[in-house]
This record gives structure tokens, sequence and C-alpha cells, in this order.
């Protein structure tokens, strides 16, 4: 019998956006192909993330930190279920000897990978960080997962009108990934390289709305190799392409809104670069 056991931490939710288009306009044996494409990417995403996140700190860390790094981002569970990525990661309940802004940083620095590699390969995901309780367990080839923080990111990721990763909030005063890493930016030792990987926008949702919260920055780090770093001149052709790739379509005339909202994302991140 699996042992379950309840765990705190962080979990990421990412599905990618046109998925169903790509399916629909691609005949089958050239979707299966494609299809393939995808999950290799996708199987190979946890060992590069790792690669380059173990690089970076590298420059500027010592040998004890970058071992530690490599160590917390192995911790890292990922699940990959068609269209829809699944990462999480449990904090210590007391102590550990990883404090809450380096688990943060690890965990972020994946998600900004994901984000920016799917993006480059035509795939743009939109995505929420949640925190709360959760429960995973690993039976062979099974994978059990559950809890509020999963429920949280999907309907926090399902809001976005645009392709990006938020932080999400919390309803009332509970507990929540945003009010997590508040208090943890408000500690000068903490927080580390965490203002380098996020900021706050005003980020569109379904139905007209918009909010201001905690986004993911997709200029990744200085020290990760791989071409991702800065973003190209051409922001609206670069964002266009992506939709397009894989045959997937974009209706004629006005650009849908997704497309012009993450335009805009993007545009603001290069002009804080």
């Amino acid at each position: 019998m699996a042992d379950v056991q309840s765990q705190q931490g962080l979990v990421g939710l990412f599905d990618i956006l046109g998925y169903r288009n790509f399916l629909r306009n691609n005949p089958i044996a050239r979707a299966n192909t494609a299809t393939q494409t995808v999950l290799t990417l996708l199987s190979e995403l946890p060992e590069k993330a790792k690669e380059r996140i173990v690089a970076a700190k590298s420059r500027t860390e010592s040998s004890t930190q970058v071992e530690q790094a490599r160590r917390l981002v192995e911790e890292t569970n990922w699940v990959v279920l068609s269209d829809t990525i699944v990462l999480s990661i449990p904090f210590p309940r007391e102590g550990g000897e990883w404090t809450p802004g380096f688990l943060w940083e690890c965990f972020l620095l994946q998600s900004v990978f994901l984000y920016r590699m799917m993006f480059e390969q035509g795939l743009p995901v939109r995505g929420a960080i949640a925190w709360g309780d959760f429960m995973i367990s690993k039976t062979g080839s099974v994978i059990a997962f559950a809890g509020q923080p999963l429920i949280d990111a999907y309907e926090c990721a399902h809001m976005l009108e645009l392709s990006a990763v938020i932080v999400a909030k919390g309803k009332g005063d509970e507990p929540s990934a945003d009010s997590k890493l508040r208090e943890i930016l408000q500690d000068r030792a903490e927080r580390g390289g965490l203002e380098k990987i996020l900021f706050e926008y005003l980020v569109p949702l379904k139905e007209g709305q918009s909010y201001r919260q905690f986004v993911l920055s997709p200029n990744l780090p200085e020290g990760f190799n791989g071409g991702y770093q800065g973003l190209p001149q051409d922001i609206r052709q670069h964002v266009v392409e992506c939709f397009w790739k894989h045959e997937k379509d974009i209706p004629p005339g006005e650009l849908p809104a997704k497309v012009l909202n993450t335009e805009m994302f993007l545009r603001f991140v290069k002009m804080q670069s």
C-alpha cells in the first residue's frame, strides 16, 4: 500500500495555450509525431532546468550553496498530463537546511525556465504558483496528487488572459503563495535573488477583469545558458510566431486578447530590463 503523507509547500500548474487547436489542425500521423515532440520536450525539462540552475549558481555562489541548489531542484516533483504540467516541492515543517527564500528561488527559477523554454518552442503556457497542504504518492508508474493548492493553481491559471505565470493570491485572510512571498521579500536576508525573477503587474483576466499581482519575469537571470536571457527587438513578431507554430491558428482580423495581452506583457518586461 502506498505511503501517502501530507506535505506543505508550493504547487505550480501550467497549461499550454492553443493545444486543442494544435491537435485539431494536425492530421493523425503528423499529430502523433508533434505530440511525441511535445512529450519529449517536457520529459527533458526537469534535467535541463537543473543543469541551468546549477550553472547559474556556480557563477555567484559557494560550492556548498551550488550543491544545495542541485539537491533542492531534485526534490521538485514534475507531473505531465497531456497539455498540463504540475510542479510541486514540499517545505520542511520545522527548520531544515534550506531557508524559505532559497526554496522559493529554486522553485521559481524552474518555473521561469519552463515558461521560457516552452514559449521559444512555440508552446506558450499560462500558469500559477499556489501554497498550501497537499498529498503526493508514487507507487510504481502511478502518481497520486491531491490538495487545495492544486485546485487554487488550476483556477488562477485558467483565469489568465495571456501567457504568463502568476503567484496566486488567497481568499480573505487565508495564507497564500502571495502572502508567504511578501513575508520573505520584507526580509533582506531571506529574499536573495527573488527580486530579479518577479515583479508586480496589472494582470488581465477573463471577462475583462484585471488585478495587480506578482508575475514571474521571462528574462532568465545571468548565467543561464541556452540563449534565452533577453527578449528580441520585434516583440509582436516573436509573440505571433509562438502562437502560430505547430499549425496553430490565429483568426484573421484583430489579434485575440491572449495574443495582444502577451505582447503587452513582454513589452513591459523589455522596458524593465
